[in-house]
């Protein structure tokens, strides 16, 4: 939220309720600047009647089909019988900006044709946070009509490779079984084609009615639940590092524990007792990131606070919020520590805009925001707690040792995902590779993303290099909750790494692996490819 210029005014969104400051709580903040008074007055929430539009020999364009418009993902969707596209079935964000999908007509060729009604839900993405506000957006009009009528969804990226297993779960608990799911994978006729209009706009408003089918479903597997007055803590902790991790939380976690919370790992959990937590509790407590989504679940108004960065809280989480009616706290503890942000590049861009070179800040465009660390203020979040009475407990202050400890972890964890980012398709500035270097003698971690840096670049003898490192430190490593945390990275890197290696290094790569991360003991994520 930092960053752009003082100039404009924000304009409210027609036949909408406009989100005000006063709808939240800030902590951390102290008075709230114009530009993020700015970013809130801009969102709404839309009221009446949604919309549903039918339309008669439309054609479905699968993601798998090129369509000649140049875009590499998201491209499938709806067109009408002379190929021009359905606006009623794109996908849009940040105030009508259409996202992927067929923006100019196209030659339509079905190849094969449904004759019988569907209901067209567009894209169905893998992620989990995009699930519930994109992929469920048009599915409050299930409920309207006979549940033997087939729906449709376009994959929303044409790599994607396979359902996460948790999707079937959650489109089944709106109504959606696998088979009432028409796999469409070649351009098809749609003899009528039922196109609900979406209640959510990510960026910018949403429909009041948004929640009432996450209530509904809440409903029927939650009906029972009251409330306590045990808090509840969403951790991330137990993501990938590919998930942008919190440095601290563990810290937070063991506080919680003592003080009696209750701590969650959601992707641990089946979506049904997920719903079940998130009635089950009158405060809820959680970082930045999708799990805080599932509050549109929530029947009976919990009370949610947001550890976040003021500088980059998404404009969804106060849409959320306004949509599940649940008093939310925005807590500023989590921050970049003097790294390299993800708002970074966003701030210099707007300062660039408004020719404000006062707001521009030194960035390493290469950063990859989705895998950047946070680091947790864990002073700021429990006196917030302790201030709500959340914390009961005394609460020792922290020493030295401890802070120096946990800016260890941080400067680890930035460095290893800024040099994953380049080992992807780019090359590290001389001062972060120096620096990864040095800590990477400690670090088996780095050892290995600096590996796969240099396999990348076809450098055998650093490749080796860092390869035995690896193996050396990894043999060494006394814990195993951290061998468990990077056993993904390790498989999906690791063959890549040896086809760079002497013979002599392999055998102790497959020795170590076979030892300290074996496949099938507990990593959720998975291997995952780097190219």
């Amino acid at each position: 939220m930092v960053g752009s210029s003082d100039r404009g005014a924000a304009r409210a969104i027609a036949g909408a309720r406009q989100l005000h400051p006063g709808d939240f709580h800030f902590h951390g903040f102290g008075e709230l600047r114009r530009d993020e008074l700015r970013k809130l007055l801009r969102l709404g929430i839309r009221s009446g009647e949604p919309e549903v539009s039918v339309v008669d020999d439309a054609v479905f364009i699968p993601s798998t089909t090129a369509t000649g418009n140049g875009q590499p993902k998201y491209a499938g969707g709806m067109v009408r019988p002379d190929g021009r596209p359905i606006d009623a079935a794109s996908m849009q964000r940040k105030g009508g900006k259409r996202f992927g999908g067929i923006a100019e007509p196209i030659s339509a060729d079905p190849v094969q044709e449904i004759d019988e009604d569907v209901v067209y839900l567009g894209l169905l993405f893998n992620h989990y946070g995009r699930v519930l506000l994109e992929s469920l957006a048009r599915v409050w009009y299930l409920d309207r009509i006979d549940p033997a009528v087939k729906v449709v969804f376009n994959t929303a990226n044409a790599a994607q490779a396979g359902l996460a297993p948790w999707l079937p779960e959650i489109l089944s608990l709106f109504g959606i079984p696998p088979q009432r799911v028409l796999t469409l994978d070649v351009p098809t006729r749609l003899r009528r084609a039922i196109v609900p209009e979406p209640l959510f706009e990510q960026f910018y408003s949403a429909h009041q009615e948004m929640a009432r089918p996450f209530r509904d479903a809440a409903e029927r597997v939650a009906g029972d639940v009251a409330p306590s007055g045990q808090p509840l803590y969403l951790s991330r902790r137990r993501l990938s590092s590919r998930q942008r991790p919190v440095i601290g939380e563990a810290e937070l976690e063991d506080l919680l524990r003592q003080n009696g919370f209750r701590i969650l790992y959601p992707e641990t959990m089946s979506i049904v007792d997920q719903v079940r937590a998130i009635n089950g509790h009158a405060d809820i407590v959680s970082p930045l990131g999708s799990a805080a989504h599932t509050i549109l679940f929530a029947r009976q108004r919990p009370r949610v606070h947001v550890l976040a960065s003021r500088d980059d809280i998404p404009a969804n989480y106060f849409l959320c919020s306004a949509l599940a009616d649940a008093p939310t706290t925005f807590v500023n503890c989590l921050g970049g520590g003097s790294r390299v942000t993800a708002n970074d590049e966003r701030i210099n861009r707007r300062a660039e805009s408004f020719e404000n070179e006062d707001k521009r800040r030194p960035v390493d465009l290469d950063a990859g925001p989705q895998s950047m660390p946070q680091l947790l203020d864990v002073p700021v979040a429990v006196d917030y707690l302790a201030e709500r009475g959340l914390l009961r407990r005394p609460i020792a202050h922290r020493d030295e040792a401890s802070d120096t400890a946990l800016r260890e972890q941080f400067d680890e964890a930035w460095l290893y995902a800024r040099v994953r980012k380049a080992s992807t398709k780019s090359t590290l500035p001389e001062a972060v590779a120096a620096e990864a270097t040095d800590r990477a003698q400690t670090s088996w971690p780095l050892s290995l993303m600096l590996a796969r840096y240099y396999a990348r670049a076809k450098d055998a003898a650093r490749t080796d290099l860092m390869a035995n490192q690896f193996a050396a430190l990894a043999e060494a490593e006394a814990n195993a909750e951290r061998l468990a945390y990077y056993r993904g990275d390790v498989g999906g890197l690791i063959g890549r790494i040896a086809r760079m290696c002497r013979p002599a290094t392999v055998d102790r790569l497959n020795a170590v692996v076979a030892a300290r991360f074996p496949v099938g003991s507990g990593d959720a994520n998975g291997p995952e490819p780097l190219d």
